[in-house]
C-alpha cells in the first residue's frame, strides 16, 4: 500500500489534509471516500484503507477544519466555523472528491461517512448524490427532537456568553459523557467506542482524538442533524443512490440501533435505495470493533455487488 499527503484550498483557503492510500496492483476497481466523526481524524482509518487497497481499491481521506492536520498555527481545534461550519464541512467533503476526481479518472467513487462524518454525508448526498455511486453511513443517529432544541439552545447561551470558540466542559459532558452511562461499570470515559480495550486507549492516548469541541460547533451539528432529518431534504437524494446504514447493536449514537432504524425507515419510506445493517453487541466504532473483520467483510460485499 502506497501512503500519500496533500494540501488542497477550501472555503476561504482553508488548508485541508488530504490522505490517500493505494494498492500496488494495477487493476484499480474504484475509490472509496472516507470521512471522518467528530474529535478524532483520518488516519485512524488507515488499517480499514489497507484491507481495501488488498481488495483493489483506492482510499482518500482528509481531516475536517478543526481536526487533525487541518488545524493551522492560528486556528483553534474544535472549531469549525462563526457561521454555519456545518455546511463548511459538507462543501470541503465535495471539494475533496472533485479532488479525486481529477487524480482518478472515470473511477466510481462510493463514500463512507461515520458518526458526525455520517451526518455531513447524509447532507453531502442530498446535494452531491450524482458524484457517487454508492454512500455507506456508519455511527449515524436520528434527530434528537425536543432533547436536540434544549441542547442548542443551551450551546448558543454558552456561545453568547463565553465567545462561539469557547469550549464547554458542560457540553462535552452531555454529549459525549452521556453515552457512556449505558456501559457501567466503565474502564474509561470512552467505553462507549469499542468493546476493544486497546483501540479505546489508543484513542485516549491521541492528542488529536478526544478533544473537547467549541459551543458553536455544538450549535452547527445540531443544526446540521436537524436539516437532514427533514422529509423535504431526505428526498432530495435521487432514489436510485444505493445507501447502507450500518451500525453497532449498542452503539448510543443510534440510540441501541433505535435511532439508525428510524432513520432508515424515513428514507425507505422516501422510496429511497436503503439497506440497513446492525451488528449485535457492537458499539460506535463498528471498523475498530472485536469483530471488525466481519465488518470490513460486510462492506466490501456491499461495494462489490455495485461495482
Amino acid at each position: 500500500m502506497r501512503e500519500e499527503k496533500y494540501r488542497i484550498k477550501g472555503i476561504e483557503n482553508h488548508s485541508i489534509c488530504v490522505v490517500s492510500w493505494k494498492p500496488e496492483c494495477n487493476v484499480i476497481k474504484g475509490v472509496v471516500q472516507i470521512v471522518h466523526g467528530m474529535a478524532e481524524h483520518c488516519m485512524r482509518y488507515r488499517e480499514f484503507a489497507e484491507f481495501l487497497t488488498q481488495e483493489g481499491f483506492i482510499v482518500y481521506a482528509h481531516d475536517h477544519r478543526g481536526h487533525g492536520l487541518s488545524v493551522s498555527e492560528d486556528e483553534e481545534q474544535g472549531f469549525l466555523h462563526t457561521n454555519d461550519g456545518f455546511m463548511k464541512l459538507v462543501e470541503e467533503t465535495h471539494m475533496v472528491t472533485e479532488f479525486i476526481k481529477k487524480n482518478e479518472k472515470n473511477k466510481k467513487i462510493f463514500i463512507l461517512g461515520h458518526s458526525m462524518g455520517s451526518f455531513v454525508t447524509r447532507k453531502y448526498i442530498q446535494i452531491y448524490d450524482k458524484e457517487v455511486v454508492g454512500a455507506i453511513i456508519s455511527g449515524t443517529g436520528d434527530s434528537q427532537g425536543a432533547l436536540g432544541v434544549v441542547g442548542k439552545v443551551i450551546a448558543k447561551s454558552i456561545a453568547g456568553i463565553k465567545g462561539k470558540k469557547y469550549k464547554s466542559k458542560l457540553l462535552d459532558d452531555l454529549s459525549f459523557g452521556s453515552y457512556n452511562n449505558k456501559f457501567k461499570p466503565v474502564r474509561t470515559n470512552m467505553d462507549w467506542l469499542s468493546r476493544d480495550e486497546n483501540q479505546v486507549d489508543m484513542y485516549l492516548k491521541d492528542e488529536n482524538c478526544g478533544f473537547i469541541c467549541s459551543a458553536w460547533t455544538y450549535v452547527d451539528i445540531l443544526n446540521g442533524i436537524e436539516m437532514i432529518s427533514n422529509k423535504k431534504n431526505i428526498k432530495k437524494t435521487r432514489n436510485e443512490l444505493p445507501i447502507l446504514f450500518i451500525s453497532g447493536e449498542k452503539d448510543p449514537v443510534g440510540n441501541d440501533g433505535k435511532g439508525v432504524r428510524k432513520v432508515y425507515e424515513k428514507y425507505y419510506c422516501e422510496g429511497l435505495q436503503v439497506e440497513l445493517k446492525l451488528f449485535p453487541e457492537a458499539r460506535h466504532e463498528i471498523l475498530n470493533e472485536t469483530n471488525k473483520e466481519e465488518v470490513y467483510e460486510y462492506i466490501l460485499n456491499w461495494i462489490y455487488k455495485r461495482v
